[in-house]
Order: C-alpha cells, then structure tokens, then sequence
C-alpha cells in the first residue's frame, strides 16, 4: 500500500452523518484509519529523509477509534465524530526523566503530539502541548524552548500554513496577537498549552492534497523533535534540523515538492504487470451510494472475503463488481462483495466470481 494509492471521497465525508453508532465506528476503524495510517508511515519516511531521524523510535502511533475487532465483548456504544492518529512518545515508565508529576508517580505519557485527523468538514493537521498534569518547572521546560526560538517557529507556521490562536483565546487576546505573548499568558496562568493547528482542507480529497498534509508534519518535525527531546532529558536539537529542512526544502514550493516525491516513487514502479491490473481495477469501480457501502461492509463482517484480512492487517476496504458492469452487472447489493485494496487490485475485469459462496 503506497501513499500514491488513497484519496477520500464525499462518501467517506457521508460516514461521519450516519446515525448507526457501530456502523460508523466500524466504517471509520475499518475503512478510513487504515488509510490514515498508510498516510503517517509516509510521514516517517520523510522525515527520515529529511532529518535523518527514525520518529519511531521514541514514539508511536496511537490509533482513534480503536476497539477491539475480534472477540469484542460489548458493541461499540461511543459515537466518533473523527477518525484521527496522533503520533505522541512512547508509552513507557522511565523513559522520559524530563516530565515530573505534582504526586511523584512514575511519567509514562507525554503531554504532546502530532495529529493527522479526518471529520466531517475535511483532514487537518495539529501539533499540541496539552495535558496539565505535569509541574509548573516540567512546563517551563516547553514554554522557554518555545519563547527562545519564537521567530524560527513563527516561521516554520507560516511556511505550514499554521495557526497559533485559537478560539480558546477570544476573550484574552484578538487574533492578531504575537505568539510570544500568548506562551507567556499560557504559562503564567497555568494553561499550559500550546496548540498549532494547520490549514485544513475539505473534502474531495485527493492524493496530493493529502500528501499536501503529510509535509505539513513534516515541517513541524523540528518542533515536535523538541518536546520529545525535553521530556527525554536531553539537549534539544532545534536548530540543527531547521538547517536540515533548509538544506533540502526550504526554497522549494511545497506543491512542487508534493509533485517531485510522487514523480520519484512512480519511478520505482517497474511491474508493468501490476499498473495495468490497478488500471482494471479503477476502471471497475463506480461510486456506490454511501448507505450502500457500509452495508455491505457490515453484510461482509468488515473483513475482505478472499482473504480475510481486516484493518488490523494493515489493508483497507473496498466494493467490488462480481459481475463487471461492462457485462451486465447491476449496481445492487446482491453484486457487491467486499474486497480489501490488494485483492482487488489482482482481481481481473474477467473474473466473474462470487468469492463470497466459496466461503459459505
């Protein structure tokens, strides 16, 4: 599964207006994460592109929603507005000397993170400093890194189209207020966060706009590196992968950047066999009405009836024809089966199977 292959539609923006709690919980952990996911491992390719830093070794992903999808005792009863993976520290006691706890407990959660979110308006990024659950010194750790390097990160937001004031702010301070002024209110008050939020973009969203998302975390590196550092114990580095960035992309137009990368991973693609086949495969699928959809994911237990693979084995799922419609095939649910991404890919215009009766 490549970055080149997702994109989100007005049917997966339908999802998140369906009444159906489980069947929207389930379309989300089933159909959208995945993608999400294939989204943030590319992120990580960047960076280490980019910085030369493996994220993944101090951190993790953390998936929402995230239930249970075998042996779940109880139906899903909360009802999920967005589907969302924050890349945040690792979960792991004594890893991070740099957070203290009022009470003295062992720290095994880190209060910020980087966030690539799906909802009904669209996807959005954001880079947060957030749970006050920490000493007033832990803070002061963040907050002076932040005021120390305001105008290199006021550059980093403007180049990612981030925002630092938020309606949280209305009644502090008027939107054109400087960032500096805001991190010292935060602190002194005991806020306590610092919340950027990029530029969010709405649905239809094809795959250079969410590739267009991707670089804006990747931008935003440098800070996050930062609070990871801090809480690890360590001297920050801020300045060294700022000279990174500018090094490598910092003259660059971000769409040209977005276009370059694609260009780059089209080159790597020598199976001429497996284009044409994805070719096929396109040109088989038509858009199925939303409600349609889900239903036969639901009908399907949200697995792929070939393999059986569901979203915890890394796929995502899609509507097949069993009968093409370039032969006659209607566009009812008793001719969709549903498919995970590589089994369609493989399954040919000609192939006319109902794999669905062979597992019965």
């Amino acid at each position: 599964m490549e970055i080149d292959d997702i994109s989100f539609d007005e049917e997966d923006q339908n999802i998140f207006l369906v009444d159906d709690i489980l069947i929207k919980a389930e379309a989300l952990r089933h159909s959208i994460l995945p993608k999400l996911e294939v989204a943030c491992n590319y992120l990580v390719e960047l960076i280490r592109d980019c910085y030369g830093v493996e994220v993944l070794e101090d951190s993790s992903f953390t998936l929402s929603p995230h239930f249970r999808t075998h042996k779940r005792v109880v139906d899903v009863k909360k009802n999920y507005h967005e589907a969302a993976i924050e890349i945040s520290g690792r979960r792991q006691e004594g890893y991070w000397p740099g957070l203290q706890k009022p009470d003295g407990t062992p720290v095994s959660i880190v209060p910020f993170g980087m966030s690539l979110t799906l909802d009904r308006f669209g996807i959005s990024t954001s880079l947060h400093l957030s749970r006050p659950t920490y000493t007033k010194e832990t803070f002061a750790k963040f907050f002076d890194f932040a005021l120390q390097y305001n105008e290199e990160i006021m550059a980093i937001l403007h180049r990612a189209e981030y925002s630092y004031w938020n309606p949280h702010f209305m009644d502090e301070f008027p939107p054109m207020t400087p960032l500096s002024a805001i991190l010292k209110w935060s602190h002194a008050t005991n806020y306590n966060k610092i919340i950027f939020e990029g530029k969010p973009f709405s649905f239809p969203l094809d795959n250079k706009r969410i590739m267009r998302k991707v670089f804006d975390l990747m931008f935003m590196f440098p800070i996050y590196d930062s609070f990871v550092r801090i809480a690890k114990g360590e001297p920050e580095r801020f300045l060294s992968l700022l000279k990174n960035m500018n090094d490598v992309i910092w003259e660059a137009d971000v769409d040209d950047l977005v276009e370059d990368y694609q260009e780059k991973r089209k080159a790597k693609e020598n199976d001429q066999a497996l284009l044409d086949q994805a070719k096929e495969s396109a040109a088989r699928r038509i858009k199925v009405m939303p409600s349609m959809r889900w239903q036969v994911f639901q009908r399907d237990s949200w697995k792929c009836v070939a393999c059986g693979k569901n979203a915890d084995d890394h796929i995502w799922l899609e509507v097949d024809h069993i009968i093409p419609r370039s032969k006659g095939g209607k566009n009812e649910i008793t001719n969709y089966q549903t498919l995970c991404n590589v089994c369609n890919i493989g399954k040919s215009n000609k192939d006319e199977t109902d794999i669905r009766k062979g597992r019965l």
